[in-house]
């Protein structure tokens, strides 16, 4: 009521209705919460705020692609905040992933002034690693190239402070592997697991790009260190058997592919590839 009265007062104040639009949203009310968030960003549509709310509303009713949009415009005109690019690399996933065509749209160097505070980024990518994941879960596009070198660029600013932070020397040995950049992301993996030789994820990481650089002994004896490190899983010993199927080292492939059922006697791809062996 008190909004209501503040918007016949004041007139079409758009931060009035963004705070309506919040409060339909939090009552599940989506339709309402849409037209008050729709209505603040045809007021004022240079508040980064009003297209995230709009775009959580939108996705809060399903509607996927609409909610995509919109945080791509508060992407656009808020490029240094990681949540809003977490959350528009997310629903551009899920969009794609039923179907919808969703291309993401990095801001132009007019606009993205990229001059985050190197700390506060650090510690916040060191704690909050599916930030890049929600990126690298993307599905390939011809924008590949442009968006993941701009992840690696501010990668490699806050690596300048915070070089001895595993999580983050593995992040940034993925975005190369998706750049296609091989050899540099094996040296950074490797520096992952010069700073924690315990980090089995890191240790998988190492084996696949070693098994794509055909490197198969390497890989197989990364991927085996970290099986003996707690990476015990299905996934991981049919990886480790087809390694040893494509160095020729049969018996040794078929002990993991029994391992992996012994895990989960439903895994489809072990017993198949057991058949497989056994033909």
């Amino acid at each position: 009521m008190t909004l209501h009265e503040g918007l016949r007062q004041l007139g079409d104040e758009p931060e009035l209705h963004v705070q309506l639009g919040l409060f339909h949203a939090e009552e599940e009310d989506f339709v309402q919460a849409r037209e008050h968030l729709e209505k603040a960003t045809e007021i004022d549509g240079t508040n980064p705020d009003a297209h995230y709310y709009l775009a959580l509303a939108m996705a809060g009713a399903g509607d996927v692609e609409r909610a995509a949009r919109a945080f791509q415009r508060a992407f656009i005109l808020k490029p240094d905040d990681l949540l809003v690019a977490y959350q528009l690399a997310i629903s551009a996933r899920i969009a794609q992933e039923k179907g919808l065509r969703v291309a993401i749209r990095l801001p132009s160097p007019r606009v993205s002034q990229i001059q985050p505070r190197i700390e506060g980024l650090g510690e916040r990518l060191a704690d909050e690693p599916e930030i890049i994941d929600a990126f690298l879960s993307l599905p390939e596009s011809e924008g590949d190239a442009e968006l993941f070198s701009m992840l690696v660029g501010v990668l490699q600013l806050v690596l300048r402070k915070y070089s001895g932070v595993a999580d983050l020397q593995l992040q940034y040995s993925r975005l190369l592997h998706r750049l296609g950049r091989i050899d540099k992301a094996i040296n950074h993996a490797r520096r992952a697991l010069r700073i924690n030789p315990e980090y089995t994820d890191a240790m998988l990481h190492l084996g696949r790009l070693y098994a794509r650089d055909d490197r198969r002994t390497e890989a197989i004896e990364v991927v085996r260190r970290a099986i003996s490190h707690g990476a015990d899983f299905p996934d991981v010993h049919c990886f480790a058997a087809e390694l040893m199927c494509q160095s020729d080292r049969r018996e040794q492939a078929r002990d993991h592919l029994h391992r992996a059922l012994q895990l989960n006697p439903n895994y489809t791809q072990a017993s198949e590839a057991l058949k497989a062996l056994a033909a």
